[in-house]
């Protein structure tokens, strides 16, 4: 029996072991939070990236809308030009075929000589 370790020593060595393995895990976690704070480092200048795209994209959009009106109402515009263009050429027409029916008497009563 003089050869067994007695239990005061083991609980000892157990506690150091715990010590240790504690201060070793203390050190991983440390890491692990620096590289957290890496990545959300990272994560903000992604989101700063996104907010100033957004930005952009808003002032882009904002400049096609104001161009997609613009031609909206040319069109718009061009539609009502045509419309009395179309109404104009009928009456012109109208006229003209009248023009030939009035030829055609006036050249009727005109004697021949």
């Amino acid at each position: 029996m003089s050869d067994e370790t007695p239990v005061p020593e083991t609980l000892e060595t157990i506690a150091a072991s715990i010590r240790d393995l504690r201060t070793s895990m203390d050190e991983r976690f440390t890491k692990v939070d620096e590289r957290f704070g890496k990545v959300d480092q990272q994560f903000a200048k992604i989101d700063t990236r996104f907010d100033e795209l957004r930005s952009q994209l808003r002032t882009d959009i904002e400049a096609v809308r104001g161009d997609i009106r613009l031609v909206a109402e040319a069109t718009a515009t061009q539609h009502k030009r045509d419309r009395r263009n179309d109404a104009d050429h009928k009456r012109f027409k109208t006229q003209l075929e009248d023009h030939d029916v009035r030829l055609l008497t006036l050249e009727r009563k005109t004697p021949r000589t």
